[in-house]
């Protein structure tokens, strides 16, 4: 089993400012960023055009799917967003 190498370069601090307002804890956060770097390493494997740099829209499409589910939580447990 290799360790997942992602470039974090296509992520701003206005992007991370952003996610830093939704309230989730440190587990959410923890899957919410790994499977947005799955995301993104498997886009560059698969020419999705972003050369498996993590960029804003994998974490914040992971984020929504984390966080649907209104009031008790979405796929891991989050707060709804709305951005």
């Amino acid at each position: 089993m290799s360790l997942l190498q992602v470039d974090t370069s296509g992520i701003g601090e206005e992007e991370i400012a952003r996610f830093a307002a939704v309230d989730l804890n440190g587990r959410q956060i923890k899957n919410v960023v790994k499977m947005a770097g799955l995301l993104a390493a498997d886009e560059g494997r698969n020419g999705g055009g972003g050369g498996g740099v993590l960029r804003g829209e994998h974490v914040e499409r992971l984020m929504g799917i984390a966080t649907e589910g209104g009031e008790e939580g979405g796929v891991i447990g989050g707060p709804r967003l709305s951005w």
